[in-house]
């Protein structure tokens, strides 16, 4: 909807395309304004919004927070860092996934 170089509105949060084949728009805060921009800007007058929680700007600091974490700590011994497996943005969620391996009291506890 927005090409990569964009810079997101702060009240976008995601958007994908549902089982329906709807463009669903996430959005923090929604208002008739905010509406308009997004229908011209997704070129649609047939646009689902939904209310989300985070900005895809918060959601993407983080997912560049975990990303440079992971390459700071790629030598790493760390009980912690051996056991990450992925992090993963979904748009339809508004959440990042952390995914861990062979994670479990015993392995936390060292």
């Amino acid at each position: 909807m927005f090409p990569e170089k964009t810079k997101y509105p702060d009240y976008y949060a995601g958007s994908y395309i549902n089982s329906d084949n709807e463009l669903v728009v996430l959005v923090t805060e929604t208002s008739s304004d905010k509406y308009d921009s997004l229908k011209k800007a997704a070129k649609s007058e047939k646009l689902m919004i939904k209310d989300a929680k985070f900005s895809y700007k918060q959601l993407n600091k983080i997912m560049d927070d975990i990303n440079k974490y992971m390459v700071a700590h790629q030598k790493s011994t760390d009980e912690l860092f051996s056991a990450f497996g992925i992090a993963t943005l979904y748009d339809d969620k508004n959440c990042i996934i952390v995914k861990m391996k062979d994670l479990n009291d015993e392995r936390l506890e060292r």
